[in-house]
């Protein structure tokens, strides 16, 4: 990375404390498939800027190279936890999936009620889909 032109890293924690879960648990749960009984979790955000789109390919497979480690390391230390919070999600991941299966099945039902067509997982852009 420090041959790339303006290329810049940061790692952010963004923690769920059992307390911010519980609140949401006595409220009725999330749909993201996190309770106050896998707390406390922590997200993390790996972002990455750059100058030149030449650079792209070298900078992703850095990125994915770091994401990759982290989950194993995770893993190795019975850290890891599925769910994926979307605004960090890096290309490629199965975001919704990360919500559980009864959590994704409820997503999908409400877009075939409220979105019959489809509308909103056709015509917008975006790689998070339900479909």
């Amino acid at each position: 990375m420090y041959s790339i032109a303006g290329a810049m890293c940061s790692l952010t924690f963004q923690p769920y404390p059992v307390s911010l879960l519980a609140k949401s648990d006595a409220s009725g749960g999330n749909v993201l498939g996190i309770h106050a009984s896998d707390g406390p979790i922590v997200s993390v955000l790996l972002l990455s800027y750059w100058e030149n789109k030449s650079d792209d390919a070298a900078v992703i497979s850095f990125m994915e190279t770091i994401l990759a480690r982290m989950q194993a390391y995770a893993t190795a230390k019975g850290t890891k936890f599925p769910f994926i919070y979307m605004n960090y999600a890096f290309s490629g991941q199965n975001v919704i999936s990360s919500y559980g299966p009864t959590n994704k099945a409820k997503l999908q039902a409400a877009s075939r009620k409220y979105d019959p067509t489809g509308l909103f997982q056709k015509a917008f852009p975006g790689e998070f889909k339900l479909f």
